[in-house]
């Protein structure tokens, strides 16, 4: 809703074959929201997508947006808690500089990993990497 009510448009990008993981569902709903609540606050017009796809044997999440980006100073320190890139901007949409920190820990405690790739006024791409659970 909330990217709607902002005019953006929400995209997935799904593999065709069934990708499973193995982990704790209510922390992984936790981490997808944290990052598409991100990209949505953070962009004023364009496109969030979302895409889930399979990389040797990861999964690859990719939250990107088309959104105000992120300094290259600021991409080492956003996931350290309580840091905020914009201060004003954050407090004015009711962030307490958590959400990252905490959706590092939800991968870290999932075995994977968590970069960013961003530019100023040029969007970010979240990137999650996630082992697949070997099927017999």
């Amino acid at each position: 809703m909330l990217a709607e009510q902002k005019g953006l448009k929400l995209e997935q990008r799904l593999a065709q074959e069934r990708l499973i993981i193995w982990g704790d569902r209510m922390r992984l709903e936790q981490l997808l929201t944290i990052l598409v609540d991100n990209a949505i606050k953070y962009s004023a017009r364009g496109t969030v997508t979302v895409s889930a796809l399979r990389q040797n044997r990861q999964l690859v999440i990719m939250v990107e947006d088309e959104g105000i980006g992120i300094d290259t100073q600021d991409i080492e320190r956003i996931f350290e808690r309580f840091y905020r890139v914009d201060k004003a901007r954050t407090r004015a949409e009711g962030g307490f500089g958590l959400g990252l920190p905490i959706a590092k820990l939800i991968v870290e405690q999932h075995h994977g990993t968590i970069e960013v790739e961003s530019k100023k006024n040029g969007g970010s791409s979240f990137i999650v990497k996630l082992p697949l659970t070997v099927q017999y």
